[in-house]
């Protein structure tokens, strides 16, 4: 997305009155945005009502074992990554090339269950779930500034290996070329961000977050009008929450506390049994039936004039 405000240094975007172009361009931009999700809504319906219960099963299962928000990270990220909820039951694979007209406009968290996406898609279904759950969590764009070295991630925890992340994304005149979907959510007195597509968790100090559990980091940038584009908050809403997280301090004690948490997390979920694994593939499976017959084009457009 390459419009006005992207051009801005990030602070720079906190000094701008509500009424300025860059501010009025990006509700015009959201509204657009949430049109095409209506639309979709409705062209999609038949795999949004598939989806919908994809995510009431597992918010459910959330909720019946008393996870926290953590542990309901770890969880999540075991069923993603592992392909426990895709069609072809492989490991996820990460495809950023994926176009607009071969997913769901509003780049919608179902498209996780086809097996591969990207941030976009992660970072929406890990909020759709976590949202469901009643954990309060925003879904933010970030700039990833830093990859030093391997920072800690619970790849290893999945998938008994270490993930190598090359997400930093080039800059041209100090700005970041991309943007990288994550997600951002309060813990204690912290506020953390939660990075699905390369299962790592970041702490936040002032606009930026920094990698935790290991000696080698990754960095990232907060991208806040991010909150205005994707979320229900005004300019002056966003100002009033960003304000909250810059004051975040984080207790470094919590550390293990956090990677113990999102480690339990996944245990929880290679443990899930056959009768659990079961009622999703039922549903993920006739999610595939109307997905393909979409891209197919066996059924129409049908849906939008209703």
């Amino acid at each position: 997305m390459d419009f006005e405000i992207n051009k801005l240094k990030v602070v720079d975007t906190l000094l701008l009155d509500e009424s300025s172009r860059e501010v009025l361009e990006l509700y015009n931009i959201r509204e657009i945005f949430n049109n095409s999700k209506e639309v979709s809504s409705k062209y999609y319906k038949d795999e949004y009502f598939n989806y919908k219960k994809v995510l009431e099963i597992l918010s459910s299962f959330i909720k019946e074992h008393n996870m926290n928000i953590l542990e309901a990270l770890g969880f999540l990220s075991y069923v993603v990554h592992s392909g426990r909820l895709s069609f072809d039951k492989c490991n996820f694979c990460f495809d950023e090339s994926i176009e607009i007209d071969t997913e769901f406009i509003g780049y919608s968290g179902a498209q996780v269950l086809t097996g591969s996406g990207c941030c976009r898609h992660l970072s929406n279904f890990f909020v759709d779930v976590l949202t469901l759950c009643g954990f309060d969590t925003k879904y933010i764009l970030n700039d990833v500034c830093d990859i030093s070295g391997f920072p800690f991630t619970f790849c290893d925890r999945i998938f008994n290996y270490h993930l190598d992340l090359k997400e930093a994304h080039e800059e041209d005149n100090g700005f970041a070329k991309g943007k990288h979907a994550c997600i951002l959510f309060s813990y204690k007195n912290s506020y953390l961000v939660y990075d699905p597509t390369n299962l790592t968790i970041l702490y936040v100090d002032d606009l930026k977050a920094f990698s935790i559990g290991g000696i080698d980091t990754m960095k990232i940038n907060l991208v806040p009008s991010s909150l205005v584009l994707y979320g229900d908050f005004s300019y002056p809403e966003m100002l009033e929450f960003i304000h909250k997280v810059r004051e975040s301090q984080f207790d470094y004690d919590l550390e293990n506390e956090i990677i113990d948490f999102i480690t339990k997390g996944i245990r929880i979920g290679k443990k899930i049994d056959s009768q659990f694994e079961e009622s999703i593939n039922i549903i993920v499976d006739k999610y595939r039936e109307f997905r393909l017959a979409r891209l197919d084009g066996t059924i129409h457009l049908k849906y939008i004039n209703d």
